[in-house]
């Protein structure tokens, strides 16, 4: 390959929330509508991983987006978008493809792909508007304290909640409702595993009763899939060399979508409103496993996937204890490809809300 660069070009753009990722700036809208995000490749190490962008995902970005577009149509999804990417690039130096070496660094470093933004998805409305989940435990600008707090308050005005205990259930049950279970149903009929956490997470809210309606949930290189759970389906995937992508084990997919859902996402949620509101921890749990227990019930109910593997699924999510993915033994290991967990108690599961610590010693 040859590459050409071209000095007399330059297109400013604001980088989003995950840093490698860009919008083209004040052409935000054009006569087609929205442009599409950039994700481009930076050497620059955040958590355990330098930010590049490598062939793997270059090469099954597209792949991916034409099969979940696929999952959303036939399955009808009301809650769950997926914000996909539809077009990507990269060096490809001779020999390839490669999947490690001087020439993988090459393509890893010299590459780009554009993904949809949330404003073209049809759950985004005038009405509406999408919030990326990680500001949600931010401090708020206009009130100094996290911004889910002052959306809890907003939602309990609206229903007429009578404490702030109670607004806060209430919108963490709606909440729930609209970010677990289809992402338990493409799990479990379709083996795909979204890495959900609060960074790849966009909560589409109702923009005056600040009411959870829909999540969009974006980064498909980073999911897990089972193909012999997709190839039930009539799908299939033709990936990269050595992706992580594809998986033949069910735990895979567990330890992908419950760290990232449940561990990362939820808990984080949950630790706010606690922390900031006072909230039952233990009741905060109890009202996410009942929406798990739902979704669960509705998966048997359209009686499209085998008992035993719904069995399967719901044991593992509500297993005592739980595994968790250790960042920063990863980091300290050099495992960047190799989860190292350890084990801690789960919520989700009676024996593990028992073991919640409050401020107080209970």
């Amino acid at each position: 390959g040859r590459v050409v660069p071209l000095p007399e070009y330059a297109q400013p753009a604001t980088p989003q929330l995950n840093l490698r990722t860009v919008v083209p700036h004040d052409t935000e809208r054009t006569a087609d509508g929205p442009l599409p995000r950039c994700k481009l490749a930076i050497p620059v190490q955040t958590t355990n991983v330098v930010r590049t962008l490598s062939p793997n995902a270059v090469a099954n970005g597209p792949q991916v987006t034409d099969i979940v577009r696929t999952i959303e149509e036939r399955e009808s999804l009301e809650t769950l978008g997926l914000l996909t990417e539809p077009a990507a690039t990269c060096y490809y130096p001779p020999g390839g493809p490669h999947s490690r070496g001087e020439g993988y660094d090459d393509a890893r470093h010299l590459s780009g792909l554009l993904r949809t933004p949330p404003a073209t998805h049809s759950f985004v409305t005038d009405d509406t508007v999408p919030v990326v989940a990680s500001s949600l435990v931010a401090d708020s600008p206009a009130s100094g304290r996290p911004l889910v707090c002052d959306l809890i308050d907003r939602y309990g005005a609206n229903r007429e909640e009578t404490s702030t205990a109670d607004a806060a259930l209430a919108f963490l049950e709606r909440y729930a409702s609209v970010v677990v279970p289809e992402q338990l149903l493409v799990l479990c009929t379709y083996g795909i595993a979204l890495e959900s956490h609060l960074q790849n997470s966009l909560i589409v809210f109702d923009r005056e009763a600040a009411r959870p309606e829909a999540t969009l949930v974006r980064d498909l290189g980073g999911i897990r899939v089972h193909g012999g759970r997709l190839a039930e389906h009539g799908l299939s995937l033709e990936l990269y060399p050595e992706s992580d992508v594809d998986t033949d084990s069910e735990a895979d997919l567990h330890r992908k979508l419950y760290y990232a859902l449940f561990q990362n996402h939820l808990a984080e949620l949950v630790a706010t409103i606690c922390d900031e509101l006072g909230v039952d921890e233990r009741t905060c749990w109890e009202r996410i496993r009942e929406q798990c227990e739902r979704a669960f019930e509705r998966i048997r109910a359209a009686d499209a996937v085998p008992e035993a593997r719904i069995r399967r699924d719901e044991r593992a999510l509500f297993a005592e204890p739980t595994v968790h993915k250790a960042l920063t033994a990863m980091r300290l290991r050099g495992k960047r490809h190799e989860y190292v967990t350890s084990e801690v108690s789960n919520p989700l599961s009676p024996d593990g809300r028992q073991r919640i610590d409050f401020p107080d010693g209970t």
